[in-house]
């Protein structure tokens, strides 16, 4: 729970981040990013207020003590309450962060945007998505590294073909 929710603190301070920038570019090419970041700070806020339901679900089944649940009737209506929770893992209580895979995520994060401006978005990106799917195990290395290339690809096609964004590409000596 408390991982869900910093994360999303976190992603939601990073969309304000985003949307602050892209309202410095020009008209046709802010559209995409603010709208991103207008989803991406929508979809956080949708899985806070989430962990918060659970938690107070979690605090009710906790609180009602199995002989004072009322017995079902033939006539009534279930309700969620009355169901007990079998599937659901989150039931079992917050889940603690894992720091030794934060920490190196976070300082991959921040040496990737630091290191663009110097080395350039064409080098820099498609090496962090593939170390970030190997290393995290996710896809052995040929697919790591083919799907780092794509998705370079593909970005470099939306955001700097087709919009005109002003992303440093290569390294700055190059240029």
């Amino acid at each position: 729970m408390y991982s869900s929710i910093i994360i999303s603190v976190a992603s939601i301070g990073l969309a304000v981040l985003f949307y602050s920038q892209a309202s410095a570019y020009p008209l046709a090419a802010s559209r995409l990013p603010m709208l991103l970041a207008w989803a991406v700070g929508g979809l956080a806020t949708l899985v806070i207020v989430e962990e918060l339901f659970k938690a107070r679900r979690r605090n009710k089944i906790a609180q009602a003590a199995p002989e004072a649940a009322p017995a079902p009737d033939d006539n009534a209506v279930l309700d969620s309450a009355m169901i007990p929770p079998i599937l659901e893992a989150e039931d079992e209580g917050p889940k603690p962060i894992v720091w030794s895979a934060a920490l190196p995520f976070a300082a991959g994060i921040i040496a990737y945007v630091t290191l663009i401006p110097y080395v350039g978005y064409l080098l820099v990106t498609p090496v962090f998505i593939a170390l970030g799917l190997a290393i995290s195990g996710t896809l052995r290395w040929v697919p790591a590294i083919l799907v780092a290339l794509g998705m370079t690809a593909l970005v470099w096609v939306v955001f700097i073909w087709a919009l005109y964004m002003p992303i440093q590409l290569v390294p700055a000596f190059f240029e």
